[in-house]
């Protein structure tokens, strides 16, 4: 056996023909700590015991061993109610991806080239690179918190390959195509809400999620703070996506007239599914033709169908979303007007320059949209059927 000890250092050995790495310290809670690996040659094994040195510096207090499957089960234990439930279910589906791959493996022996082989693995498997870079963000954060908890000295994910995505660029619509979307609504039983997320650019869930109690008509604004989302076969609803996407928006005109009309429409509706023996979900801005909320999936169908019988081809929903931002930039609205009414999260001091700005303050942005959009003198508002 062959060995080099120094003192506080730790130690490397031989014996047979594999090397081994040892360090032993007091942790800050006066527990010994002990860390040992078994390794193939001496210069590996003076690099492992490098690496428990700087564990042993950055303040390690726990001595049992961890493995990944266990550190994300405790990740997603701190975040539970704290997070939208479709964001809860993407980490869960994530992290049974790292499990199945990764999860014996001691957190204190997971390198970067663990991070790259696993990824490696996750594309072989056909995930494409969008699912990829989800499930390795997950790892990342799960191994940042692992830090700050002092159980590994540095995150394995920091030094991995990144994965890059191409960048594809969204469809929007032309001036003359919301028109023309706008003029095919009047005849369509959700024109209303194809007219508010073109308007408004409310993401999907946002709108199917909205009750009559979010609309104030008598101060023009509509107030969004819930979010309809699909998770698999399951419908969750919860809170919106991020803290800035819950927003109050000033409504212009029109749209409080095709509101007005959409909801007597609905009372009609709704009085004779309720002859039918069917009890419609009144407090919804927009249900099925049985009375029931919206479905994400069905919505998203419903508006190709929609959009083709309108000419203008297959369409997705999301784009009415990316047309009112370009829209509205297109009539001149400042950025963080844009920005405030979209609900979307940005940098930190892009942040506080629109931190400021009230509801009302952004009743130009919409305003502005609304002369864009709103039917010409003698042209027919979209109401429903």
């Amino acid at each position: 056996m062959s060995t080099r000890r120094t003192r506080g250092q730790g130690s490397i050995y031989r014996s047979d023909n594999q090397w081994r790495a040892l360090l032993k310290w007091t942790g800050p809670d006066g527990r010994v700590i002990t860390r040992s690996r078994r390794c193939r040659t001496k210069a590996e094994a003076e690099s492992v015991l490098a690496q428990f040195r700087g564990v042993r510096d950055a303040g390690v207090t726990e001595n049992a061993s961890t493995t990944v499957s266990g550190l994300l089960d405790r990740w997603l234990a701190i975040h539970e109610g704290d997070i939208a439930g479709s964001t809860q279910a993407q980490y869960q589906w994530a992290t049974n991806h790292i499990k199945s791959r990764l999860g014996h493996v001691r957190i204190e022996r997971l390198t970067p080239t663990h991070v790259d082989t696993f990824v490696d693995q996750l594309s072989a498997a056909g995930l494409s690179p969008r699912s990829r870079r989800l499930i390795r963000v997950v790892l990342s954060q799960a191994c940042k918190a692992a830090v700050g908890w002092r159980l590994i000295a540095s995150n394995p994910c920091d030094h991995a390959r990144p994965i890059k995505l191409e960048r594809k660029e969204q469809k929007s619509l032309s001036v003359e195509e919301a028109r023309q979307l706008l003029s095919a609504a009047r005849d369509d039983r959700l024109g209303v809400l194809w007219l508010l997320l073109l308007a408004l650019g409310l993401r999907r869930g946002e709108a199917l999620a909205l009750r009559w109690s979010d609309v104030d008509l008598t101060s023009k604004t509509l107030t969004i703070s819930r979010a309809r989302v699909k998770s698999g076969s399951k419908v969750i609803e919860g809170p919106t996506k991020t803290a800035r996407s819950t927003r109050t928006i000033p409504l212009p005109a029109f749209l409080i007239e095709a509101l007005d009309h959409h909801r007597d429409s609905q009372q009609r509706e709704y009085d004779y599914l309720i002859e039918l023996g069917f009890t419609p979900a009144r407090d919804y801005l927009f249900t099925s033709v049985t009375g029931t909320p919206l479905d994400p999936d069905n919505t998203s169908k419903a508006f190709q169908a929609f959009a083709i019988k309108a000419g203008l081809g297959r369409r997705h929903v999301h784009e009415l979303r990316h047309a009112a931002a370009s829209l509205m930039l297109a009539a001149g609205t400042p950025l963080p007007e844009v920005s405030r009414v979209l609900g979307h999260s940005s940098t930190r001091v892009t942040d506080e320059v629109y931190a400021h700005l009230g509801h009302e303050a952004l009743r130009g942005a919409v305003d502005r949209l609304a002369g864009v959009l709103e039917p010409t003198q003698g042209q027919a508002r979209p109401t429903p059927q």
